[in-house]
C-alpha cells in the first residue's frame, strides 16, 4: 500500500484523466448462454447472460407467476430460471432488480434524475461498476463525484431535487448538510439514503422494471 499510494507510483497513473475517461477491463462476471431452442434454461448462481437471435420488438416477454420470464418468439417458446441480463439484437435488459439492476436503477435516477435512467450508457456503466465489485455506497459516492456534486451544499441539493423534483431551500436540506458536516454520513451513504427514500422508489418504479426489464448499453466509460 505503501509503495502504491508513493507520489511516483501515482505520477504514473494519472488518476485526474482516469477520473475522466474510466478504466478499462474485461467483464470476467457473466456467463453466457446461448437461447436456440424451446428447453427451459435455467442460470447458475452467479450473473448469467442469455443471448437472443432477436430484436426486441418482435419478441413478447412475460413473467410467470413462479418468478420464470417466459420470451415468446413467433412460435417459439422459451422460459428462463434465474438468469439475469438478456442480449437481442438491439438492446440489453437486466432483470436483477433485487440485485445490481435494482440498485443502479435507484442511483442513476437519485443522482442524475428520471431522464437518465432511459439512458443505457449511464444505466450501463452503473452495472459494470456493480458487477465487478464496487459496493452501492462506493457507487454513490463516485456518481456524485462524476455529477461535481463536492460539496456538502450540493450534495444534498442534489440529491433532494432529483427526489423530490424541486429545489430546496436552504432549510430543507439543513439537516443533510449537517450530517455530512458531523460525519454522521459520507457522501456515499447519504446517496444511498436517499436512493432509498420512497420519493426516490417511486421515480424508479421498481415493479413495472421487473415485468420489463431495465435497458442497458455494455458500457465501460463514464457518466457523461
Amino acid at each position: 500500500i505503501l509503495a502504491a499510494e508513493h507520489s511516483l507510483n501515482l505520477s504514473n497513473i494519472d488518476l485526474p484523466t482516469l477520473t475522466l475517461t474510466g478504466l478499462d477491463y474485461v467483464d470476467n462476471t457473466s456467463a453466457a448462454l446461448t437461447v436456440t431452442d424451446t428447453d427451459p434454461l435455467i442460470g447458475t448462481d452467479d450473473l448469467d447472460t442469455a443471448q437472443f437471435n432477436a430484436y426486441r420488438g418482435l419478441v413478447n416477454i412475460t413473467v410467470s407467476d413462479n418468478g420464470a420470464i417466459v420470451v415468446t418468439e413467433n412460435s417459439n417458446t422459451h422460459s428462463l430460471n434465474n438468469i439475469e441480463r438478456f442480449k437481442f439484437n438491439d438492446l440489453n435488459l437486466a432483470f436483477d432488480l433485487e440485485g445490481s439492476a435494482g440498485i443502479a436503477a435507484k442511483a442513476v435516477n437519485a443522482v442524475f434524475g428520471s431522464d437518465a435512467l432511459t439512458n443505457e450508457s449511464f444505466v450501463g456503466y452503473a452495472l459494470a461498476l456493480l458487477d465487478n465489485g464496487m459496493s452501492y455506497e462506493q457507487l454513490m459516492e463516485f456518481a456524485l463525484a462524476q455529477a461535481g456534486a463536492f460539496d456538502h451544499s450540493t450534495i444534498a441539493q442534489l440529491l433532494y431535487r432529483n427526489a423530490t423534483g424541486s429545489e430546496a431551500k436552504a432549510a430543507e436540506i439543513k439537516p443533510f448538510v449537517e450530517w455530512l458536516d458531523n460525519g454522521t454520513h459520507s457522501a456515499g451513504s447519504l446517496g444511498v439514503y436517499a436512493a432509498e427514500h420512497q420519493l426516490n422508489l417511486s421515480q424508479v418504479d421498481l415493479i413495472g422494471l421487473a415485468s420489463s426489464g431495465l435497458e442497458f448499453a455494455d458500457q465501460t466509460g463514464t457518466f457523461s
